[in-house]
């Protein structure tokens, strides 16, 4: 099997990876899932506008002293994020989570963790299979309904995120591969919906193909990903103006935007049953 990296503090998550002068040139096409008409995109990623991503969270380590994943309102005291970011050096008492200034830096009032839940399936020796976790906030952020991530059924998932979909994903994470540290501001990006066989190809047994644990986004030609710090954050289609459609879980990845390693994400579709009961039960 190849190696592959999750995309949490020494790996890749978010950002933008930067390519070649070429590619960065470049345009991508992929389809917009409401007039279902191709859309061409700008490679690399920009600096989000204020408000545009009201649900995303950075997990801070205290100890360290810095961002080292990402996560997404799904209610006022829920955030959903990745399972690979909790090793054993991250303890959730070391951990805060900061909601996005209005210009885009980590907002100072944050929240400590209250319970985590790691997905019981998840494995990283396998794929990083089932590579979801929740964490329960101390005190719920103030924010409306409106403003929260959807977890869609697999039924809508097909229809607004099928191949070719324009999808985004944001983070604070490292602008380029192997930077010594993250962005100071929240970035976004776009990628494409790709098939899963398209990253099996890539990582081999390393993804399950269909619609099951694994997505997959980003372009085969490389140039746009998410990279080191965005781990744990919302793959997103946008329904509207306003509904957050979260799609995907920033997971694991070969370096940043490299050509031919798309990124892989946790399909949230095939963990949302779980979700629910998680929530609900706790």
């Amino acid at each position: 099997m190849k190696q592959f990296l999750t995309k949490a503090l020494t790996t890749a998550v978010l950002s933008l990876g930067m390519a070649s002068a070429v590619i960065a040139q470049a345009q991508m096409e992929c389809i917009d899932p409401k007039s279902d008409q191709p859309v061409l995109r700008i490679v690399n990623g920009d600096r989000a506008k204020p408000g545009e991503w009201p649900f995303i969270v950075g997990l801070y380590h205290q100890g360290y002293g810095m961002q080292f994943c990402g996560g997404s309102l799904i209610n006022q005291q829920w955030v959903l994020t990745a399972a690979h970011c909790w090793g054993e050096e991250m303890a959730p008492k070391d951990v805060s989570l900061h909601r996005s200034a209005p210009d885009g830096q980590l907002n100072p009032d944050g929240r400590s963790v209250a319970k985590l839940i790691v997905h019981p399936g998840y494995d990283p020796n396998d794929a990083n299979v089932h590579d979801i976790a929740l964490v329960k906030l101390s005190a719920p952020f103030d924010i409306p309904n409106s403003q929260l991530a959807i977890l869609p059924s697999k039924e809508v998932e097909a229809k607004l995120a099928a191949v070719r979909t324009c999808s985004e994903v944001a983070g604070w994470g490292s602008l380029e591969m192997g930077a010594a540290s993250g962005s100071r501001y929240l970035m976004s990006v776009n990628v494409r919906q790709l098939a899963t066989d398209v990253c099996r190809q890539s990582y081999g047994g390393g993804v399950r193909s269909g619609t099951g644990p694994h997505l997959c986004a980003g372009y085969q030609e490389g140039g746009k990903d998410s990279c080191q710090g965005d781990s744990g954050g919302p793959l997103i289609v946008r329904d509207g103006p306003t509904g957050y459609l979260q799609v995907g879980v920033v997971s694991f990845g070969k370096g940043c935007a490299l050509q031919g390693y798309p990124g892989v994400y946790a399909r949230v579709s095939d963990h949302r049953d779980w979700i629910f009961q998680q929530v609900e039960a706790n």
